[in-house]
This record gives structure tokens, C-alpha cells and sequence, in this order.
């Protein structure tokens, strides 16, 4: 998951970078992209233009690609434990961070690249896609269920065992001791006992 993590966030980078300097100084739709827009536009021709918008184009198709496979990955991850863990990179649940990753592009990009030709973007699988989408929509709500049972799982009283249930005691049954029997067991053996055992060996 991490890998695909790294490969998402430089598609991104190497888009924004595409957009900055296809967009004019100021028609930027976010901070990041007026900011890299300031230091990245200086005109270009008309041929650079469309190899940047096929570049564009061809860097949008891998991270839908990309957006599928980062999900998979996670929730691969997330099925060999019990609970729905949140894969944290950079100290966040990425899955809530993805909800952030958008590239935003103006209505005439959008336009320029739909009248782009060339060959056409690589398919991305649609169930796979809307899958994708909603884990990472439905995430913010299965991380709060997750914690709501932990919390019932901290409050909730433990239960006591019922007698009735409980195994049942060892019973402890008493007997009369023969006194003389355990003094007679406890007598350190004299010299005619000795001799008598020796003796009952060597004739038998």
C-alpha cells in the first residue's frame, strides 16, 4: 500500500506542476496551483501546449488507475485485522486524506482535453472505480462506528458468573485416622526388623 501511496502523490505533483503551467497567472483554482503557476508560466507555443495536455491527459487516466489500486491495497491491508484500522500516512488516515486529493482544472482545460486527439486514456474498470469511491466516502463513518464500539466495549459492565453455572467445589471427604497403624508407619525400624527382612530375602 505504501508503494502506491508514493507512485499517487508524484502523479499528482507532476499534474499540478502540468496545470501550473498551462493556466494563466491567476486563473489558478487553488493556492498550490497559483502559487506554482507565478513561478512556471512564462507563454508557451502552440505545440508545447498540446504535448503538455497529452501529458495531462495521460497523468488524470493514471490517477484514476492509481485512486483503485492505493483503496485495494488498503483495504487488503485492513482484512488480516479484526477491526477496520485506519492506514495512517504521515500521521492521517490516508483513506480520509484522498477525500482532500483533488486536481482541479478549469472549464477550458477540461475542454481542450476533451477535444484532445491521439490515442485514447486507458479504461478504468467502473465497479472497480465506484468500489474505490465509496470506501473512501463511507471511511469517515466506519472509523466513527469503530470507535463508538470501542467505547461500548470500555463501559459496558463485565458479566459475573451465576452459581448455577460455576463448576462445582471439590468435596473434601473425611476419615477416621487409625492412630496406632500411622505410629506404627512413622517408627524408625529397629535392628530385629532389619534382620528379619534381610533374613526373609536370603530364605526366599
Amino acid at each position: 500500500a505504501r508503494v502506491a501511496i508514493r507512485q499517487r502523490r508524484k502523479l499528482l505533483a507532476h499534474a499540478e506542476s502540468a496545470i501550473a503551467q498551462l493556466v494563466p497567472p491567476g486563473e489558478g483554482n487553488s493556492a498550490s496551483q497559483q502559487s506554482r503557476t507565478k513561478r512556471a508560466w512564462t507563454g508557451i507555443d502552440s505545440k508545447l501546449r498540446a504535448s503538455l495536455l497529452a501529458q495531462l491527459r495521460s497523468l488524470l487516466s493514471l490517477l484514476r488507475h492509481s485512486r483503485v489500486t492505493v483503496v485495494e491495497a488498503i483495504l487488503s491491508w485492513r482484512a488480516m485485522y479484526r477491526d477496520p484500522l485506519p492506514f495512517l500516512w504521515d500521521g492521517r488516515n490516508y483513506l480520509l486524506s484522498m477525500q482532500e486529493e483533488h486536481v482541479t482544472i478549469s472549464r477550458q482545460l477540461h475542454e481542450e482535453l476533451q477535444q484532445l486527439a491521439g490515442r485514447a486514456a486507458a479504461p478504468v474498470d467502473a465497479e472497480r472505480e465506484a468500489a474505490a469511491r465509496l470506501a473512501v466516502e463511507s471511511e469517515e463513518r466506519v472509523q466513527a462506528t469503530r470507535e463508538q464500539q470501542r467505547v461500548r466495549g470500555w463501559l459496558a459492565p463485565r458479566r459475573r458468573k451465576h452459581p448455577s453455572t460455576a463448576p462445582p467445589a471439590r468435596l473434601l471427604r473425611w476419615q477416621p485416622v487409625n492412630e496406632s497403624a500411622l505410629v506404627s508407619e512413622l517408627r524408625p525400624p529397629s535392628w530385629n526388623d532389619e534382620w528379619r527382612h534381610y533374613y526373609f530375602q536370603a530364605t526366599n
